[in-house]
């Protein structure tokens, strides 16, 4: 079953927040080449933004899980069995979270999904 459906995730280092949810970002960067222009092109391609994804979802029942799937490679590319658990507790409950690196600078639509 679908819980929320949200047309974009814009990943820009900074907090983005939504109705029911919430996402925190960060930068992190990779790459290194022979000379630098291919350390610029590198550099530019491999950074991701690390993101805390949570959501509320206080109708889930135990044993549920709550999962995100989308067009990004860390979220599964819209393969629902490449889709990421997300993860609560006794304590955090309503809320559910999962980490997930992104490419900064880019949108990314993204699906909740209860099974």
């Amino acid at each position: 079953a679908l819980t929320q459906s949200r047309p974009s995730l814009r990943t820009s280092g900074s907090p983005i927040h939504g109705a029911h949810d919430r996402h925190r970002c960060m930068r992190l960067s990779g790459g290194g080449g022979s000379n630098i222009l291919d350390e610029e092109v590198r550099h530019q391609a491999s950074i991701s933004i690390h993101c805390l994804i949570r959501i509320k979802v206080p109708h889930t029942l135990p044993g549920d899980t709550v999962k995100i799937v989308g067009g990004a490679e860390s979220i599964g590319n819209w393969k629902k069995d490449r889709a990421l658990n997300l993860t609560t507790s006794e304590h955090d409950f309503p809320w559910w979270s999962v980490g997930a690196d992104l490419p900064d600078m880019s949108e990314v639509e993204y699906k909740f999904l209860i099974h």
